[in-house]
């Protein structure tokens, strides 16, 4: 059978096509308006994830106002960063500090006489240098390296906090000298060096010389020489460079009368006589530093010029930084380092320069700055959602085009919820703060908020913690050992506040050593035969403990050591300890007690495989006891402790993510009342991240759940429209059957009119 669209008008001349498209018009209709309808629940579904999107970003930034990181953040302002720079974290104590830089630190340099080359062969034998407390290290110089260039390698290769490298000077003669540079600053990373060399020339790093005078300017007539005298020793301090003029004019023959020779070193200057020759002439006065000359004979030109250059191996002196904090009468404070983190909390100060015009003024605050961007940030966010949901309910009569979702109340209830939620104050706030108006948001006629900065600033200088509390959730507590840490969104509001009881406080691991001989009863003296133990705090196993050796007269003094080396041990980390000794009488015993609190808080001791100092300190067989977790219920819930920490149970009705810090004692617990009353609130930027997730939550949102039932619209008209089609496409099979059947029909009677249109023709004829 032809298919559809080959039929028309073979026979009867029809335009079956088109009859057909007309007949089936009215399913063709219902099919566009379900289509139309469809599209339009997909635009709607669309425009409800756009809002989403638009409250999940408004949410995101509000939620940055809710943590401790958008406050503690400070900022640093330094009225000179070219004498220092300052960094600042969280733990920076806002103030005002005037601090000068007195001196830089610098590393200790250290050059040697000149050689001729820097392969110059120098002796063999062995060196020995250090830096600061970088072990001595001894390097041997052999065949294979003792050169110039071979004793910088080897001093490289050293590790001991010296690099070596080789300069050369410029001079005519000996001008390749090896240099010794520490790898730290401070006056305590000095550089030590030894030469034991045989055979050759050793570099010398301690003794200061006059180099051999050298020819700047030097007439042809010229046949006099210049040279040191034999009595010359420099006795300065600095590197520098003598400058020599010949006086007079012309050609003066030496011991033909006075000949005058000017001098300057760059500071100092004076003149030197030379009457006979060979004969040694000394510079006096400032500047002269046991410089002598002699002349050979012959003659010199005038204004004809020559230098003796100084050399002294110490090129730059080992020096801490030094640097004055205040003003009329300021503390001064040293460092080897030109960077310092450890005389302001918080502040890390690297020192560039010293200062020239007074001390810098460095004012650490809180970043206003930064907490004014983060909530200008969420005003934003807060604007784009607002204009987007106005655009979505819109109407333009121009071209009378209205919004997707206009007339929608699910959507006008939104927008007025969290309208609201902006605007009106915080229950449990203070009524001076408990408005974002209080600290400058301001709502224009357009609905948009707006932010006054200077009204900002204000508050936050006038009462940090109330502008904190009207952002973040925060909790009070009427009793100080029980400190508000976090909620989650999970945690409920309750304006009466929960009741927290403790059955059980936290408590630390400790270990009880075995009693001993107190030391100031009969004085314990420890040796190299008993100055090692070993400790494990909280699971950790230490290093060897190794106790200073001496005699101890007292157990406070021991416990005070044993302390302090086991805190110092870098295996153990944060895990420290308190050591007390406990009198009782003539002997007592030493306790060692975890800092840490909970389950995991627990110490032991354990004997060094060759030292007795476990078994003479009591060690060898006390008693150790771990902590335990704080235990307790908050509201009457459930909640599981952790150290000092206990947390509301998740799934609890009200206390879930709910944590407090619990500091009490087992003298504070009360069988009868409840330890603390908890207060909590949530700030504007908690709020709006707690109400908002019941909007945008992926499973139980109200979002969600009018996007899902949207989609389930959408997949009833997609099986409305196939179905139709299928009818549709079932109809139009059938009528153009019917059509072909009808074109057969009419072939075949338009075959039987010729057959009798011939017969008639037949019979006639």
């Amino acid at each position: 059978m032809p298919g559809p669209g080959s039929i028309d008008g073979i026979i009867s001349s029809l335009d079956t096509t088109s009859i057909i498209n007309a007949i089936l018009q009215y399913d063709s209709d219902n099919i566009s308006l379900i289509q139309a309808r469809q599209q339009q629940v997909t635009n709607e579904m669309t425009a409800w994830n756009s809002v989403s999107a638009y409250l999940l970003s408004f949410k995101a930034q509000a939620s940055i106002l809710s943590r401790d990181s958008a406050w503690n953040t400070k900022s640093a302002t330094n009225s000179d960063d070219t004498v220092f720079t300052a960094d600042v974290d969280s733990d920076a104590t806002p103030g005002i500090y005037y601090i000068s830089v007195d001196a830089l630190a610098q590393q200790h340099q250290l050059a040697s006489q000149g050689f001729s080359s820097s392969d110059a062969t120098l002796g063999t034998g062995s060196v020995v240098i250090s830096a600061g407390d970088n072990a001595a290290r001894t390097i041997t110089i052999d065949s294979d390296n003792n050169t110039l260039s071979g004793l910088r390698d080897a001093i490289n290769s050293a590790d001991a906090g010296v690099t070596a490298s080789i300069i050369n000077d410029g001079s005519s003669g000996n001008a390749y000298r090896l240099i010794l540079t520490s790898n730290e600053t401070g006056a305590e990373n000095a550089i030590s060096v030894s030469m034991d060399l045989t055979n050759g020339d050793a570099p010398d790093f301690v003794n200061s010389s006059f180099d051999t005078p050298e020819t700047l300017t030097w007439n042809d007539n010229a046949t006099s020489s210049v040279s040191l005298g034999s009595n010359a020793s420099y006795t300065g301090t600095e590197n520098k460079t003598y400058t020599f003029t010949i006086g007079g004019t012309g050609d003066q023959t030496i011991g033909d009368g006075d000949i005058t020779v000017n001098w300057t070193d760059g500071t100092n200057s004076g003149t030197i006589t030379v009457s006979a020759a060979d004969t040694e002439v000394a510079l006096t006065g400032d500047g002269s530093d046991g410089l002598t000359l002699q002349f050979s004979a012959g003659v010199l030109h005038g204004g004809d010029t020559f230098q003796v250059q100084t050399f002294s191996p110490e090129l730059q002196q080992a020096r801490d930084a030094e640097i004055s904090i205040g003003q009329d009468n300021p503390i001064h404070i040293t460092s080897a380092s030109n960077t310092i983190s450890d005389v302001i909390d918080g502040v890390t100060l690297n020192l560039l320069d010293t200062s020239t015009s007074g001390p810098n003024t460095l004012t650490i605050d809180i970043d206003k700055n930064g907490i004014a961007d983060n909530i200008q940030n969420m005003i934003d966010q807060y604007n784009s959602l607002m204009d987007y949901i106005d655009g979505l309910m819109d109407y333009n009569p121009d071209t009378q085009v209205a919004g997707t979702l206009i007339g929608d109340m699910s959507l006008v209830n939104l927008q007025n919820f969290i309208h609201n939620l902006v605007v009106n104050p915080i229950d449990g706030l203070p009524s001076s703060l408990n408005r974002l108006m209080d600290v400058g948001v301001i709502t224009g006629s357009d609905g948009h908020l707006s932010l006054d900065q200077s009204t900002l600033f204000e508050k936050l200088d006038e009462n940090l913690d109330g502008v904190i509390n009207l952002f973040k959730a925060a909790g009070s507590s009427d009793n100080d050992k029980v400190e508000y840490i976090a909620m989650t969104d999970d945690t409920v509001i309750d304006p009466d506040g929960y009741d927290v009881n403790i059955t059980q406080v936290a408590t630390q691991g400790s270990y009880q050593g075995t009693g001993i001989t107190d030391p100031s009863v009969e004085n314990l003296t420890i040796g190299s035969d008993n100055y090692k133990f070993k400790v494990r705090v909280n699971g950790v196993l230490s290093g060897d403990i190794e106790l200073t050796q001496k005699t101890y007269t007292s157990g406070d003094e021991l416990a005070q050591e044993i302390q302090s080396q086991i805190n110092a041990d870098d295996t153990l980390g944060a895990n420290d300890v308190t050591v007390s000794w406990v009198d009782n009488g003539d002997t007592g015993y030493f306790q060692i007690q975890s800092t840490k609190y909970g389950s995991d808080s627990n110490v032991e001791t354990l004997s060094s495989s060759e030292n007795s100092a476990a078994l003479d300190l009591g060690f060898a067989s006390g008693t150790s006891t771990a902590g335990v977790d704080v235990e307790g219920t908050i509201n009457g819930e459930s909640a599981t402790g952790s150290g000092q920490i206990l947390t509301g149970d998740a799934g609890n009705e009200n206390t879930s993510g709910l944590s407090l810090k619990i500091t009490l004692t087992a003298d504070d617990l009360n069988d009868n009342a409840p330890e603390a009353t908890v207060t909590l609130t949530r700030g504007i930027a908690s709020l709006l991240s707690y109400e908002i997730n019941s909007y945008t939550d992926a499973y139980d949102g109200s979002i969600a759940s009018r996007v899902n039932g949207l989609q389930s619209q959408i997949d009833l008209y997609n099986d409305q429209i196939d179905d139709l089609n299928a009818r549709l496409e079932k109809r139009r099979n059938e009528l153009y059957q019917e059509f072909y059947t009808m074109e057969q029909t009419l072939n075949a009677l338009q075959s039987q009119q010729s057959y009798f249109s011939a017969q008639i023709a037949s019979l006639g004829n």
